[in-house]
Formats: structure tokens, sequence, C-alpha cells
């Protein structure tokens, strides 16, 4: 048996990717997803991310998520297989950390932790379906055996308690959402002010706003310490731009998350115009376009360096299309704003 899942529309990182896998094979979902996924922070490090008011799947008014801890499970579940399709015959996806050494399809011959999403089963196979960034670092669909994805739960290296301590269980929820226009209209004024969202709802994700010092203790960020490290929205082109001027290699992940946001971007606006709450904008739609060719392009050009081991992007080229994606993001925020009915009830 296999859970409702799609490819997702957005895989910049697992949670993400597993919640855009699940609600894309449900499309009653869609108004909640294209009123989100707006905005956008970056920190100091050069870890961009999708802003949410809480955790990916508490943010989701579509998914019940709960939790248990692996300690627990360990301690108490001798039959691991049995729980997991146990869950999935309930309609839950579980989500958990693994040993990727231990499942074929991550194609890894060294200890290392990742959080994997299984979906299925083939009882008579003796397998799970599983998805996840397998080979090569694409989010893949999968199959593994019962003795693999065992052995990778109980191999994990974990020793420490925090989120990915936990083992989620995921279920769709059954609601009447009331989709929110006034949501997207307050997210792309956001954008456009680069407002801290951290800040303006006292509300940091677990992951984000736990630490740890020097000596590995656990400490929560202050509001200064949140308004210093955190860039949201037209900001995030200048923090990457700074970063990208002062450092010798260049980490791809932020122009992923570029790429994703303005491919959900287009979608959005696709859905509005079937929707009719805006009309149809064929200059809205040409931005847009160039902007996705405007990043894939940045993105193609890194992951060329970065395969050809010749030599190092040069900054400029890449700053100078993140000067150009700026001017595109502000614009299709300011059009999509005077484009959409705010009045079409």
């Amino acid at each position: 048996m296999k859970l409702p899942i799609v490819y997702p529309f957005i895989t910049h990182k697992p949670p993400e990717a597993y919640v855009f896998s699940i609600l894309g094979a449900y499309p009653q979902t869609q108004s909640w997803l294209i009123s989100n996924y707006i905005n956008m922070y970056i920190n100091e490090n050069g870890k961009g991310d999708f802003w949410g008011k809480d955790f990916f799947y508490q943010n989701c008014p579509w998914l019940f998520e709960n939790h248990i801890p692996r300690e627990i499970i360990k301690a108490s579940i001798h039959d691991f297989v049995s729980f997991c399709c146990l869950c999935l015959d309930k309609e839950y996806y579980l989500s958990f950390m693994v040993n990727e050494k231990y499942i074929q399809a991550y194609d890894c011959n060294i200890d290392k932790d990742h959080n994997i999403l299984v979906f299925g089963y083939e009882e008579s196979e003796h397998l799970f379906h599983i998805a996840d960034f397998f080979s090569h670092g694409k989010y893949q669909f999968a199959t593994c055996s019962y003795k693999e994805l065992t052995n990778a739960f109980y191999s994990d290296l974990i020793d420490h308690t925090d989120y990915f301590e936990a083992i989620r269980l995921i279920r769709l929820k059954k609601i009447d959402y009331v989709f929110e226009k006034m949501e997207i209209r307050e997210h792309l004024e956001e954008q456009l002010a680069s407002t801290n969202l951290f800040v303006k709802y006292k509300r940091v994700p677990y992951e984000e706003n736990l630490l740890l010092d020097e000596n590995g203790k656990g400490y929560y960020m202050s509001e200064n310490m949140l308004r210093s490290q955190y860039h949201f929205g037209l900001k995030y082109y200048e923090k990457l731009i700074e970063i990208y001027a002062n450092q010798f290699s260049f980490d791809i992940r932020p122009i992923h998350l570029l790429y994703d946001r303005m491919c959900l971007m287009k979608r959005r606006v696709c859905i509005l115009e079937e929707t009719r709450w805006m009309q149809h904008n064929e200059a809205l739609n040409e931005v847009i376009e160039n902007s996705i060719s405007l990043v894939q392009t940045i993105r193609n050009y890194i992951l060329k360096h970065r395969i050809s081991h010749t030599r190092n992007p040069s900054a400029d080229i890449v700053i100078d299309g993140l000067e150009k994606s700026f001017k595109y993001d502000k614009t299709i925020c300011e059009m999509l704003l005077d484009g959409l009915d705010f009045n079409n009830q």
C-alpha cells in the first residue's frame, strides 16, 4: 500500500519537500500553499529558508503532526516494521532520522544521519516506499527492505535530544479551509519591507532559536540577536551579495531557495488567475519567467564550476545576476499587489 504522494514543487530541503509531496496529492490544499512560502530569510552564515510562524508541519492547517521520542520507540517497540506498517495503515506518513549507510538508495558508505519520509509498504516483498535526497542529492522516491530501514533506524548517530530526535507522524486533516486572500497581501508587503518576521510575530522555529555555545549548552536568541542575525525579504539579496563578495567558495543552497520560490510564484499566479482572484497579466507572467530563467542561469553557472573543479565562479557575474534578481522580485511583488482583487469574495 502507498499513501498519496507526488513529486514536490519545492525541494529546498527535506521537511518542505515532504510537505509539498503530501499536500500536492490533495488538490483542496492548493489555496493554502499559494498564500504561504512567500517570505524568505537568510542568516549571517548564509543559511536561507522559507519563513513560517511555526515549524513546517505545525504551520500547515491541513496536516496533523504528532511525534514520539525515538528513545521511547527503541525501549518499548520490539517490532519496528510492524509499528511502521500500522502507522501507514492508519494513514500516517512517517519522518525520522536514519543512518544513510544502511539504505542502498543513498549510495553512502559512511555513517551519516538524514531524515527520511516513509509513505508506504509492500508486505509481499518486505519493502518500504521512501522519499529523500538520495544519490547525487536529488529528491527521489525509492524502496528499501524492511531490514534496511530497521538497521538504519537503530544505527543512528543522534546523541542528544532535539528536533531530530523524534519520529514524526503526519496525517492529512479533514477540514473546511477558508482561503485568506488578505494573507497574501500581508506577506507581499512584508517581503517588500524586509520585515523581520521572527521579531514581528515573536515566534521562531525551534531549530533556529536553539543554539549551542562552545560548551555544547543550549541557549535561546534574544530579540536583538534575531534582529542582527536574520535578514528577511528583499534584504535576503543584499546579505547574499555581501556573503558571496567576501568568501572563496559559493554555497549554492541559497540560490536553490530563490529558484524554488520563483517557481512557486509562477504557480501562485497561475492559480490566482484560474480562480479569478486576479485577471491574466501577461507582463507579470513575463517578469516571472525572466526571473526563473535568470536564477536558473546563476545556479547552473555555479554548478558548472563546482563540477568541473577548474576555477571558482566569478563573484562579479553571480552578484550581477543577484542584483537583477532583486529588481525582478520587487517588481513581481508590486505587480501582484496591484493586480490582486481584494474585493472579490
